[in-house]
């Protein structure tokens, strides 16, 4: 019930450095993908690259005798 559980969202922004580079590979490929190219999409400057962010959504649900 909503007395009884606490739904939290956690949004964890990572820089292109943070992320190793197999997962960044498949992060721009997603990227394509949900584009159809994503050509004009690719981050060729490295100052820009080096502020590129991405974000991980992550919910879970306690219940509220953790709290």
């Amino acid at each position: 019930s909503k007395r009884d559980h606490l739904l939290m969202n956690v949004k964890w922004y990572y820089r292109q450095s943070e992320v190793p580079d197999s997962v960044y590979q498949h992060l721009v490929q997603d990227r394509h993908n949900e584009n159809d190219s994503g050509r004009e999409l690719v981050i060729t400057d490295p100052v820009i690259k080096n502020r590129e962010l991405f974000i991980s959504d992550y919910v879970d649900t306690y219940h509220a005798a953790a709290l």
